[in-house]
């Protein structure tokens, strides 16, 4: 059997080991970092082959700044991506975090637009900015290269009350297009009589077998994805 090349998000509450999952994935590994966590992470991997790439952005103390330099920073980020893609060196891609590489893309594409960095964008504003992010999810698939988002969570609002629950703090399109919806938090297993802490990841959708989701699995790794969703 052929292993295809997956499309994963991942979200989670930090330290919840969402970027721990992601260097599981085949290497070599090219790592896109926002908020460079990664660091610690990395350590445990010593064997892998994981080259990162950090960018320093701007300090955004206000939504109403209008030159900031993210429309050079995303047109870098852009290249440095195709590149790493195209490049037939890479297996896996991840996106640490995809979060704010959503943000970068949308304070670009306002600031070009010469508006206020966190303007409100109606439909219609949004094209130039869904274009760009979805191109990262066709190249990643034509190239047949994994492609791991690592996203944050946020509080759901609905009419202006918090529902209690937790959604995924980026990219709307995102779970429509992976092929793999994940979130993982932290809980305990019991080994041999003793309470452990473990990662808890949970299948929140996939394109394979619906009947898996809902499905947990307790320090998950790329393999065992592979194994329960029956493409390894």
């Amino acid at each position: 059997m052929v292993t295809p090349n997956l499309i994963v998000s991942i979200s989670g509450l930090p330290k919840s080991g969402k970027t721990h999952l992601a260097f599981t994935f085949p290497d070599p590994i090219r790592v896109f970092s926002f908020d460079r966590g990664y660091k610690e992470v990395r350590a445990k991997f010593p064997n892998k082959q994981i080259d990162c790439a950090e960018y320093d952005l701007p300090i955004v103390d206000s939504l109403e700044l209008r030159d900031t330099g993210f429309p050079e920073i995303w047109k870098r980020i852009r290249d440095d991506i195709r590149e790493a893609i195209s490049g037939g060196v890479y297996k896996t891609i991840v996106i640490d975090t995809a979060s704010s590489l959503w943000e970068i893309i949308r304070y670009a594409f306002n600031e070009s637009e010469n508006r206020a960095i966190g303007t409100g964008g109606k439909a219609r504003n949004y094209g130039e900015p869904n274009a760009r992010m979805s191109s990262i999810f066709a190249r990643a698939q034509l190239a047949g290269i994994n492609l791991v988002l690592i996203q944050y969570l946020k509080d759901r609002w609905v009419s202006d009350e918090n529902t209690g629950e937790k959604e995924l703090d980026g990219w709307r399109r995102t779970e429509g297009l992976a092929d793999v919806v994940l979130e993982i938090r932290q809980g305990t297993q019991l080994i041999k009589g003793k309470t452990k802490n473990a990662n808890i990841t949970l299948i929140q959708g996939n394109r394979y077998d619906r009947d898996l989701n809902g499905q947990e699995l307790t320090d998950a790794t790329y393999q065992d994805l592979l194994a329960v969703l029956g493409v390894g």
